[in-house]
Protein backbone atom coordinates (compact mmCIF):
# COMPACT_ATOMS: atom_id res chain seq x y z
CA UNK A 1 0.00 0.00 0.00
CA UNK A 2 2.76 2.46 0.93
CA UNK A 3 4.48 1.77 -2.42
CA UNK A 4 1.25 2.53 -4.28
CA UNK A 5 0.71 5.74 -2.32
CA UNK A 6 4.33 6.82 -2.90
CA UNK A 7 3.84 6.24 -6.61
CA UNK A 8 0.59 8.22 -6.79
CA UNK A 9 1.61 10.90 -4.27
CA UNK A 10 5.43 11.00 -4.31
CA UNK A 11 7.26 12.78 -1.51
CA UNK A 12 8.63 16.09 -2.77
CA UNK A 13 11.00 18.68 -1.38
CA UNK A 14 9.07 21.41 0.43
CA UNK A 15 11.39 24.05 -1.01
CA UNK A 16 11.97 23.05 -4.64
CA UNK A 17 9.48 20.21 -5.33
CA UNK A 18 12.21 17.75 -6.30
CA UNK A 19 10.98 14.20 -5.76
CA UNK A 20 12.61 12.03 -3.13
CA UNK A 21 12.39 13.53 0.35
CA UNK A 22 10.74 16.37 2.24
CA UNK A 23 13.86 18.54 1.98
CA UNK A 24 16.47 17.66 -0.63
CA UNK A 25 20.20 17.84 0.10
CA UNK A 26 20.57 21.07 -1.84
CA UNK A 27 17.74 22.78 0.06
CA UNK A 28 19.03 21.43 3.39
CA UNK A 29 22.05 23.64 2.74
CA UNK A 30 19.69 26.64 2.96
CA UNK A 31 19.05 25.93 6.64
CA UNK A 32 20.70 28.49 8.91
CA UNK A 33 22.21 26.79 11.91
CA UNK A 34 21.84 28.24 15.40
CA UNK A 35 23.52 26.62 18.40
CA UNK A 36 23.88 26.54 22.16
CA UNK A 37 22.70 29.52 24.22
CA UNK A 38 24.36 29.22 27.64
CA UNK A 39 22.50 32.22 29.09
CA UNK A 40 19.02 31.23 28.00
CA UNK A 41 17.69 31.33 31.57
CA UNK A 42 19.01 30.79 35.12
CA UNK A 43 16.54 27.90 35.30
CA UNK A 44 18.52 26.00 32.64
CA UNK A 45 22.11 24.91 32.16
CA UNK A 46 21.69 25.93 28.55
CA UNK A 47 19.48 25.82 25.49
CA UNK A 48 20.13 24.19 22.13
CA UNK A 49 18.23 25.28 19.03
CA UNK A 50 19.44 23.70 15.83
CA UNK A 51 18.11 26.12 13.21
CA UNK A 52 16.84 29.62 12.70
CA UNK A 53 13.07 29.59 12.35
CA UNK A 54 12.74 30.65 8.75
CA UNK A 55 12.17 29.10 5.34
CA UNK A 56 12.40 26.20 4.68
CA UNK A 57 12.46 24.69 8.21
CA UNK A 58 9.44 26.76 9.28
CA UNK A 59 7.43 25.29 6.41
CA UNK A 60 8.25 21.73 7.48
CA UNK A 61 7.22 22.43 11.07
CA UNK A 62 4.04 24.17 9.91
CA UNK A 63 3.13 21.24 7.65
CA UNK A 64 3.57 18.82 10.53
CA UNK A 65 1.55 20.84 13.04
CA UNK A 66 -1.21 22.34 10.94
CA UNK A 67 -1.38 20.26 7.76
CA UNK A 68 -1.05 17.02 9.74
CA UNK A 69 1.72 15.55 7.61
CA UNK A 70 2.91 13.19 10.32
CA UNK A 71 5.23 11.39 7.88
CA UNK A 72 7.50 14.39 8.48
CA UNK A 73 8.29 13.02 11.95
CA UNK A 74 10.66 10.39 10.54
CA UNK A 75 12.38 12.88 8.26
CA UNK A 76 12.76 15.63 10.87
CA UNK A 77 13.87 13.29 13.65
CA UNK A 78 16.59 11.87 11.37
CA UNK A 79 17.69 15.37 10.35
CA UNK A 80 17.85 16.46 14.00
CA UNK A 81 19.66 13.31 15.14
CA UNK A 82 22.32 13.64 12.45
CA UNK A 83 22.82 17.31 13.28
CA UNK A 84 23.41 16.60 16.97
CA UNK A 85 25.77 13.69 16.33
CA UNK A 86 27.76 15.74 13.83
CA UNK A 87 27.93 19.14 15.54
CA UNK A 88 27.31 18.50 19.24
CA UNK A 89 29.04 15.20 20.12
CA UNK A 90 30.39 16.51 23.43
CA UNK A 91 26.96 17.71 24.55
CA UNK A 92 25.46 14.38 23.53
CA UNK A 93 28.13 12.54 25.51
CA UNK A 94 27.40 14.75 28.53
CA UNK A 95 23.65 14.10 28.31
CA UNK A 96 24.29 10.37 28.17
CA UNK A 97 26.83 10.33 31.00
CA UNK A 98 24.59 12.37 33.31
CA UNK A 99 21.55 10.26 32.39
CA UNK A 100 19.44 13.13 31.11
CA UNK A 101 15.85 12.28 30.23
CA UNK A 102 13.85 13.78 27.37
CA UNK A 103 10.47 15.38 28.10
CA UNK A 104 8.08 16.84 25.53
CA UNK A 105 6.16 20.04 26.10
CA UNK A 106 2.62 18.75 26.76
CA UNK A 107 -0.48 19.93 24.97
CA UNK A 108 -3.74 20.47 26.76
CA UNK A 109 -6.02 17.46 26.28
CA UNK A 110 -8.53 19.58 24.35
CA UNK A 111 -5.93 20.76 21.81
CA UNK A 112 -4.32 17.34 21.51
CA UNK A 113 -7.68 15.70 20.86
CA UNK A 114 -8.52 18.37 18.30
CA UNK A 115 -5.17 17.99 16.47
CA UNK A 116 -4.95 14.26 17.04
CA UNK A 117 -1.32 14.27 18.17
CA UNK A 118 1.37 16.26 19.98
CA UNK A 119 4.05 17.03 17.37
CA UNK A 120 6.75 17.63 19.99
CA UNK A 121 6.00 14.29 21.59
CA UNK A 122 6.14 12.42 18.29
CA UNK A 123 9.45 14.04 17.38
CA UNK A 124 11.23 13.65 20.69
CA UNK A 125 10.29 9.97 21.04
CA UNK A 126 12.08 9.27 17.76
CA UNK A 127 15.00 11.52 18.62
CA UNK A 128 15.43 9.87 22.03
CA UNK A 129 15.50 6.42 20.43
CA UNK A 130 18.00 7.53 17.79
CA UNK A 131 20.30 9.18 20.36
CA UNK A 132 19.94 6.38 22.91
CA UNK A 133 18.66 8.74 25.60
CA UNK A 134 15.72 7.87 27.84
CA UNK A 135 12.33 9.44 27.18
CA UNK A 136 9.52 9.67 29.72
CA UNK A 137 5.91 10.59 29.14
CA UNK A 138 3.13 11.86 31.42
CA UNK A 139 5.39 13.56 33.98
CA UNK A 140 3.89 16.92 33.09
CA UNK A 141 0.29 17.91 32.54
CA UNK A 142 -0.98 20.99 30.74
CA UNK A 143 -3.68 21.50 33.31
CA UNK A 144 -5.18 24.76 32.05
CA UNK A 145 -6.30 25.52 28.53
CA UNK A 146 -4.84 28.73 27.15
CA UNK A 147 -4.87 30.60 23.88
CA UNK A 148 -2.10 29.51 21.51
CA UNK A 149 1.19 31.27 22.23
CA UNK A 150 1.50 32.30 18.59
CA UNK A 151 -1.56 34.54 19.04
CA UNK A 152 0.43 36.87 21.33
CA UNK A 153 2.97 39.23 19.82
CA UNK A 154 4.44 40.59 23.07
CA UNK A 155 6.84 38.58 25.24
CA UNK A 156 5.16 39.59 28.51
CA UNK A 157 1.73 38.48 27.27
CA UNK A 158 3.13 35.08 26.27
CA UNK A 159 4.64 34.57 29.70
CA UNK A 160 1.48 35.68 31.53
CA UNK A 161 -0.61 33.39 29.33
CA UNK A 162 1.19 30.34 30.72
CA UNK A 163 1.28 31.12 34.43
CA UNK A 164 -0.02 28.06 36.30
CA UNK A 165 -0.71 26.33 32.98
CA UNK A 166 1.43 23.30 33.85
CA UNK A 167 1.34 20.89 36.76
CA UNK A 168 3.07 17.68 37.83
CA UNK A 169 1.52 14.27 37.46
CA UNK A 170 1.25 13.17 41.10
CA UNK A 171 1.62 9.53 40.08
CA UNK A 172 5.10 10.15 38.66
CA UNK A 173 6.49 12.92 40.90
CA UNK A 174 8.92 10.48 42.51
CA UNK A 175 10.75 10.19 39.16
CA UNK A 176 11.66 13.88 39.13
CA UNK A 177 13.75 14.42 42.27
CA UNK A 178 17.49 14.70 41.59
CA UNK A 179 17.00 13.78 37.92
CA UNK A 180 18.24 15.64 34.84
CA UNK A 181 15.87 16.57 32.04
CA UNK A 182 15.95 17.92 28.49
CA UNK A 183 12.69 19.73 27.74
CA UNK A 184 11.89 19.56 24.03
CA UNK A 185 9.67 21.92 22.06
CA UNK A 186 9.48 22.16 18.28
CA UNK A 187 10.04 25.94 18.30
CA UNK A 188 11.35 28.35 20.92
CA UNK A 189 10.10 31.90 20.38
CA UNK A 190 10.34 33.84 23.64
CA UNK A 191 11.07 30.82 25.80
CA UNK A 192 8.00 31.46 27.97
CA UNK A 193 6.67 27.91 27.63
CA UNK A 194 9.93 26.27 28.65
CA UNK A 195 10.56 28.68 31.52
CA UNK A 196 7.12 28.08 32.98
CA UNK A 197 7.66 24.33 32.70
CA UNK A 198 11.05 24.69 34.38
CA UNK A 199 9.50 26.52 37.32
CA UNK A 200 7.00 23.70 37.73
CA UNK A 201 9.71 21.03 37.58
CA UNK A 202 11.91 22.88 40.08
CA UNK A 203 9.20 22.46 42.72
CA UNK A 204 9.93 18.71 42.52
CA UNK A 205 13.65 19.35 43.12
CA UNK A 206 14.94 18.22 39.75
CA UNK A 207 18.70 18.38 39.48
CA UNK A 208 19.37 20.04 36.13
CA UNK A 209 17.54 21.17 32.99
CA UNK A 210 18.35 21.76 29.35
CA UNK A 211 16.06 23.33 26.74
CA UNK A 212 16.06 21.88 23.24
CA UNK A 213 14.22 22.80 20.05
CA UNK A 214 14.31 22.29 16.33
CA UNK A 215 14.32 26.03 15.69
CA UNK A 216 14.18 29.44 17.27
Amino acid sequence: MSFILDTIFPVCCSACDQKGQYLCKKCQSLLIEKGIEPNFSPLFEGALSLYKYQYPINRLIHDLKYNYITDLVDFLSTLITNQIKLNYPHLLQYWRQEKFIFLAVPLHLFRQNWRGFNQSQLLVKKIATNLKIRYLDNLLIRSRYRKAQASFKHRSRRFDNLINAFSLNKKTTHLLKNSNFIIFDDVITTGSTLKNIAKTLKTAKVKSLWAFSVAT
